[in-house]
């Protein structure tokens, strides 16, 4: 299971994470309020970034009831870099 080491706010919805497989990369999330209702609170900008990260490495909201996949995140921040192609594809990601 992949984990997020360090995970810092950089602007509106763009994080800046530094992942347990030495990989550090820069996603935006800007599309995750719009995923579900669960996501909902997220389109307030200040509940946004108030990230922490929890559980060995999850980036969690709201006191830990809303969290994302540590997978699905490294797949944002990687997504262009076709060295990891394969593993999206596995992950179902693409």
């Amino acid at each position: 299971m992949l984990h997020i080491l360090k995970c810092k706010y950089l602007s509106e919805y763009k994080l800046e994470l530094t992942f347990d497989n030495d990989t550090v990369g820069i996603a935006d999330l800007q599309d995750l309020p719009q995923i579900g209702t669960v996501f909902e609170p997220l389109k307030d900008i200040e509940i946004f970034k108030n990230i922490k990260l929890e559980h060995g490495g999850v980036i969690t909201w709201s006191g830990g009831q809303l969290d994302i996949a540590p997978e699905y995140v490294f797949y944002l921040a990687n997504k262009l870099n076709r060295k990891y192609s394969n593993l999206f594809k596995e992950w179902g990601y693409e």
